[in-house]
């Protein structure tokens, strides 16, 4: 694993990039390659990240006292959170704006308050920057896979648990979870850090507060392993082929309403 002051050596690639690349090539050259200003910030951006602010320092309090925060308290984290993040040049959903989305994290939290059951808390927003390995062949990828796990955990029998805090609007399906790329890529890194849940796989918890009329919060739990972690080899090492080519094509669809490189992707038409 590399140390914290060593991050900055390498090459270095998350889930964030790959699933920027893999959702319109042309957006990750506008964002990781040419660096380009956003020309607006889709509410759930700032939303999720306020949401989270919270939820780390209700898990950070418990593990360093044992204690929780307050409701209140909990729910006030977010709302400085969100005064704070919502100052940009914020682009809402129709129906939404800055007082409705505060209501409504409230009241997700609310729901996260009433329903969270933390286990044995292990570590709390860990970075990590592990090598991409095929165990096979022994090939090393060019870079390194680097990330924050939200939260990690571990039961009565000592199970070592992947927790990742969701916000959507939809419920997951069984598909969603076998394929995504990001439980793989977490629980790939959690194991060659030296943890695991049995053997070479590892339990991800999708802890998914629903952002409905009614909030709901829904645990999704998915198990990672070899094969899981084969195929991620195989994307990645085709992803950075891609890059290293200059292969950046765009990919017109659903995901352009909410690109915030609309203009920029026009002129290169």
């Amino acid at each position: 694993m590399t140390k914290p002051e060593d991050f900055d050596r390498y090459l270095h690639i998350s889930n964030s990039q790959l699933k920027t690349f893999l959702t319109c090539p042309q957006k990750y050259y506008f964002q990781y390659v040419r660096g380009l200003p956003w020309e607006f910030i889709p509410d759930y951006f700032p939303f999720g990240r306020s949401i989270h602010f919270a939820v780390k320092v209700f898990y950070r309090s418990l593990k360093d006292t044992g204690k929780r925060i307050s409701q209140d308290d909990l729910i006030g984290h977010f709302t400085e959170s969100w005064d704070q993040e919502s100052q940009g040049n914020i682009r809402y959903q129709k129906g939404q704006g800055k007082d409705s989305l505060k209501d409504k994290g409230s009241q997700m939290l609310v729901v996260f308050y009433e329903k969270v059951a933390p286990r044995k808390i292990l570590e709390v927003e860990y970075p990590f920057s592990v090598d991409l390995i095929q165990k096979k062949t022994g090939e090393i990828l060019p870079c390194k896979l680097s990330g924050v796990f939200d939260l990690i955990e571990s039961d009565e029998a000592g199970t070592v648990i992947v927790g990742e805090l969701k916000t959507g609007s939809k419920r997951f399906t069984e598909a969603q979870l076998d394929l995504d790329l990001q439980g793989t890529l977490y629980s790939y890194a959690l194991n060659r850090i030296g943890f695991s849940t049995n053997g070479g796989n590892t339990l991800v918890r999708y802890d998914l507060l629903l952002k409905q009329k009614k909030p709901a919060m829904e645990p999704y739990y998915a198990i990672k392993g070899k094969v899981h972690y084969q195929w991620a080899f195989q994307l990645i090492r085709k992803v950075l082929k891609a890059i290293e080519l200059g292969i950046f094509f765009p990919t017109p669809g659903w995901q352009c309403k909410d690109c915030p490189f609309g203009s920029a992707c026009r002129k290169e038409q």
